[in-house]
């Protein structure tokens, strides 16, 4: 019991390592790739207005959605748009994966999908960037699919579809 313990506190330390070399290496506060598609959503993120700011440059996708959530940190703690935008970037990727992780029973694989989203091979880097949607697309798609599922959990147990066939 205590060493099973001890591997699960092992492991999720090595986890919480691995996301913070990524942070570390990748995020866009540490990046020398960052650059002008990465800055319009941290100086939105600093005077965010709305319907303003909708969609800009024409954009019908989640272009404003990344600096509306970040808005109300910075103007609440007065912290830095860019050290802001970082961190939420990393946890809209982090709560995806650790959703997605607690349907997998082999440690190994969760391994391997942290490693797979927070040091993506060359061609998946978008994913960590913040001028791109891809960690929003992915946190959204995440929980449709865990609230999906939750829900298709709930209505198929028994004493639910005895009630609503009622």
């Amino acid at each position: 019991m205590l060493g099973t313990l001890k591997q699960n506190y092992l492991f999720v330390l090595g986890i919480t390592l691995l996301v913070t070399l990524s942070f570390y290496f990748y995020a866009p506060c540490n990046s020398p790739l960052y650059n002008s598609d990465h800055a319009i959503h941290t100086l939105m993120s600093y005077d965010f207005t709305l319907p303003r700011d909708m969609f800009y440059w024409g954009q019908n996708r989640l272009g404003s959605l990344f600096p509306m959530l970040c808005y109300p940190f910075i103007k609440l703690f007065h912290l830095h748009p860019l050290y802001v935008v970082s961190v939420a970037n990393y946890i809209f990727l982090l709560v995806p994966t650790i959703i997605i992780a607690s349907f997998i029973q082999n440690k190994w694989l969760i391994l391997v999908l942290f490693l797979a989203v927070f040091f993506p091979v060359n061609d998946y880097y978008a994913i960590l960037y913040i001028g791109h949607p891809y960690a929003l697309q992915f946190f959204c798609g995440t929980l449709f699919f865990y609230f999906l599922y939750t829900f298709y959990t709930r209505v198929t147990s028994p004493g639910v579809v005895k009630h609503i066939s009622l």
